[in-house]
């Protein structure tokens, strides 16, 4: 049988925590958490993410925060537009299905500094290339990683748009 998940209303959120859509803040108010007025809320955790616990359960904070100013929780995934998991101002956030969140993520970390560029150990070249809908597509070798990064980036903007990340 599966347990009801029983989620926070705005006005809860409101109870217990002020929000700064500027700063992307949470802070505790006064009400039975005296020791706490007026601290931020929250800590940050392996992922990135900040989590805060109000009675018991665990929320993100991009959730709160997007409860707290439109007043429902989102049904779909949010995406931190700079990609940085803990600035959680209400500009930085937006919603996106998973395939989008997936095309605002960072570089892995490989034989490149540049994203979507990696060193070809054969031939001495560096390639390019770019994953859409979960499809490898080759975009070339190039003689400098500058040459193979700025045609990922072409490529990422046309696929990805306004979620093209090139970093």
């Amino acid at each position: 049988m599966k347990r009801k998940v029983i989620l926070i209303t705005q006005q809860q959120l409101k109870d217990v925590l002020d929000y700064s859509p500027e700063k992307g803040e949470f802070y505790w108010k006064n009400k039975s958490t005296a020791y706490r007025c007026g601290f931020i809320a929250g800590s940050v955790k392996n992922d990135g993410y900040i989590n805060i616990g109000i009675k018991g359960k665990y929320y993100k904070a991009h959730r709160l925060a997007w409860l707290y100013v439109y007043g429902v929780m989102p049904d779909q995934l949010l995406d931190h537009i700079n990609g940085n998991r803990s600035d959680n101002r209400i500009a930085n956030l937006r919603p996106c299905n998973r395939a989008e969140n997936q095309m605002n993520c960072s570089a892995i970390k490989g034989t490149s500094a540049y994203k979507g560029v990696s060193l070809n150990k054969k031939s001495g070249k560096w390639t390019a290339g770019i994953r859409v809908n979960g499809k490898y597509t080759y975009l070339g070798r190039y003689e400098t990683e500058e040459k193979a990064h700025a045609v990922y980036c072409f490529a990422a903007w046309r696929f990805f748009g306004e979620f093209a990340r090139y970093s």
